[in-house]
C-alpha cells in the first residue's frame, strides 16, 4: 500500500536482512505477544510482518492462520504511521466495514497496532492486539504495547548481530588457520631452504672457486664436471618441488578437472627421467590400458606420477620401475613399483611425516630431501585421493594412488 515504489522496495530489503521470514515460533518473540494480550486484555495479538504481497504472522495468539493476504491486513495501514492505530468499532470504519477479517472469521471489532519500526526508520510490520468487541485502550496498555513492539525490534536487531558475529567469528577462524598455515609453512620453507638448498648451492660454489684459484687442473675439473651436473639436476629438481609445494600451500588455488589418459599422462611423466633410467640400467614399463581414463587435475597427477617414477630409479639399480593403473566401480588405482632397495617399518611409517621428512642417498649415491614425497602427499590429499605404501627391504616398493574416477 506504499505510495512510494522505491521506499517499499528499501523497506522489503530492511525486511529481509533479518532473516525472519517463515522461521519457526521462537519463546522470545511468543513471550512478547503474549504478555501484550495480557495486558491489554484482548483474545488474539500478533507480531506480523508485512512482506510484497502477504500479512505473516512470527507470533500468533488466539489465531490459527500463519499468514493472510497483504491487501486485506489492518497492518498494511498501520505502518503507514509512526504511532499507534487504534480501530474501536471496524463494523463502523469505512476503511474495514467490508474487509473480509471483519464480516467473518475472526469478526474484528476492536484493532490497536503499533509499527515495528527499525533503527533506520523502515516500518516491518506490527505488534498487535485484536478484540472481537468494540472497546479502547487505557494510557497503561498503550504505553504498554508501544514499549512492547520496542522489544520485538530489540530482538530482531539481536538476531542480526549474532549473526553477523558469527560470520566474523567464522571469518577469524579461517582466518587464523590461514595464518597458521602460513607460519608453519614459512618454517618448512626457511628449513628446506637453510639446509637442502644451501648444501648443493655451496658445493657448486666451492667447484667453482677451486677452478679459479688454480687448485683444480682442467683434468680434475672435468671429472667433477659430471658430478657437478648432478647437483644441479637435483637442486632444479628440488626446486621444482619446491614451488609446487609452496603453491598448493599458499594458494588457495581451485582444482582444474580434465578427462585424463592415464597411459599417455605417465609415459609423459616419466619420459623427463629417460636418461637418468638408462644411465641406472634400470627399464620403465607401463601397464596400463589405453582406453583407461579418469577425471582428475592433470597437473596435480602428473606431478605425483613424475616424482614416484624418479624416487623409484633412484632406490633401483639394474631393476625394473612398473607404471600400472587399474580401476574399480568408483576409483582408480595407479601405482609406481620397483624392485629396489625397498624400506623397513620405520621408513615407511615416517615417509610423509614433515617432522621426520628425510631422505636415504639413492643406489648410486644420488641425495634428496624426501620434499617430493611430501608434496605427493599434499598433492593426493587435494584430489580426495590417498597414497598407500607397501615396502620389503631388498625386494622392492610399490607406491599407490587411490583416486575418485570422478
Amino acid at each position: 500500500m506504499n505510495k512510494n515504489p522505491l521506499e517499499e522496495q528499501k523497506r522489503l530489503e530492511a525486511l529481509y536482512k533479518y532473516e525472519i521470514l517463515d522461521t519457526p515460533e521462537e519463546k522470545d518473540f511468543d513471550r512478547l505477544s503474549q504478555l501484550a494480550s495480557l495486558v491489554c486484555e484482548t483474545p488474539i495479538s500478533l507480531i506480523t510482518l508485512l512482506d510484497h504481497d502477504r500479512q505473516w504472522f512470527k507470533s500468533k495468539n488466539g489465531l490459527e492462520i500463519n499468514e493472510t493476504p497483504r491487501n486485506i491486513a489492518f497492518c498494511n495501514h498501520a505502518i503507514m504511521e509512526d504511532k499507534m492505530m487504534i480501530i474501536n468499532d471496524a463494523s463502523q470504519d469505512e476503511r474495514f466495514k467490508e474487509n473480509p477479517l471483519v464480516t467473518s472469521t475472526p469478526e474484528i471489532r476492536f484493532y490497536a497496532g503499533m509499527p515495528l519500526i527499525t533503527p533506520e526508520g523502515y516500518r516491518l510490520g506490527t505488534l498487535c492486539v485484536i478484540d472481537d468487541k468494540p472497546r479502547d485502550l487505557t494510557e497503561f496498555q498503550k504505553f504498554a504495547v508501544e514499549t512492547l513492539a520496542n522489544e520485538v525490534i530489540t530482538q530482531l536487531e539481536l538476531r542480526l548481530k549474532m549473526k553477523q558475529l558469527s560470520i566474523q567469528s567464522d571469518e577469524l577462524k579461517q582466518n587464523n588457520n590461514y595464518l597458521k598455515r602460513i607460519n608453519d609453512s614459512n618454517g618448512k620453507l626457511l628449513s628446506i631452504i637453510a639446509h637442502d638448498l644451501r648444501s648443493p648451492i655451496s658445493s657448486i660454489s666451492s667447484l667453482i672457486d677451486m677452478y679459479q684459484n688454480a687448485d683444480l687442473s682442467n683434468e680434475e675439473m672435468k671429472e667433477l664436471t659430471l658430478e657437478m651436473k648432478s647437483e644441479v639436476v637435483n637442486t632444479s629438481h628440488l626446486l621444482d618441488n619446491l614451488l609446487q609445494w609452496a603453491v598448493s600451500q599458499f594458494k588457495d588455488e581451485n582444482l582444474k578437472p580434465v578427462e585424463i589418459n592415464l597411459l599417455n599422462l605417465s609415459k609423459e611423466a616419466g619420459s623427463i627421467w629417460e636418461e637418468k633410467i638408462r644411465a641406472k640400467s634400470n627399464k620403465i614399463f607401463y601397464n596400463i590400458d589405453e582406453g583407461l581414463s579418469i577425471i582428475s587435475d592433470e597437473n596435480y597427477l602428473k606431478f605425483i606420477i613424475r616424482n614416484l617414477i624418479n624416487n623409484a630409479n633412484k632406490f633401483t639399480s639394474k631393476g625394473i620401475i612398473t607404471v600400472s593403473a587399474r580401476q574399480s566401480d568408483n576409483e582408480i588405482y595407479i601405482s609406481v613399483s620397483d624392485t629396489g632397495i625397498g624400506m623397513t617399518e620405520d621408513q615407511i611409517n615416517n615417509l610423509f611425516n614433515w617432522e621426520h621428512r628425510s631422505s636415504l642417498p639413492g643406489t648410486d649415491g644420488e641425495k634428496g630431501t624426501g620434499l617430493g614425497l611430501q608434496v605427493c602427499y599434499d598433492f593426493a590429499k587435494n584430489l580426495n585421493g590417498e597414497i598407500h605404501v607397501q615396502s620389503k627391504v631388498g625386494e622392492g616398493s610399490e607406491f599407490e594412488i587411490d583416486l575418485p574416477k570422478n
